[in-house]
């Protein structure tokens, strides 16, 4: 039993979404020994991971949806919670989520920045990545003043 394209593709979700190889294949009714099969194909495996970047990519933007509600809940249970329990806890979820808010961002933009400087180093390009730093007044420092990891003393 090869499977036909709807039955491979029945498998591809269903190993997107997080069963097991024979759960799998009971689902997309194919063998366990075709799905295994699959499983060894590099391409196959390539399509699992871009159908479940998909699906986390789906999740992320319903909850991105639903988060303005839920800010707005939160600000709610601030103002008007029935014990300040609940505003307390609010209050931490609050300052919690911002400040991961704010690491993440900070992380993103110096990832971003790093990448910018490896392509530049790529290219050949070593004075523009110093060029940026000076630009930038970064330096190669770390927020609390070290050396960072791409100054000339670390």
């Amino acid at each position: 039993m090869a499977g036909t394209p709807k039955n491979v593709e029945a498998l591809v979700l269903a190993l997107a979404g997080g069963l097991g190889v024979a759960a799998a294949a009971r689902q997309a009714q194919v063998s366990e020994r075709t799905a295994y099969r699959r499983l060894a194909e590099p391409e196959f495996r390539r399509r699992v991971e871009a159908a479940r970047a998909e699906l986390v990519s789906q999740a992320i933007g319903r909850l991105a949806a639903a988060g303005g509600a839920a800010g707005g809940r939160l600000i709610q249970l601030i103002a008007q919670g029935t014990s300040e329990t609940v505003q307390l806890g609010a209050c931490r979820a609050v300052l919690e989520y911002m400040l991961r808010g704010v690491e993440v961002d900070t992380l993103a933009r110096e990832l971003a920045e790093l990448r910018r400087e490896v392509e530049e180093i790529r290219r050949g390009d070593v004075n523009a990545t110093a060029r940026g730093r000076q630009a930038t007044g970064g330096a190669g420092r770390a927020p609390d003043g070290a050396p960072g990891p791409g100054s000339a003393s670390a």
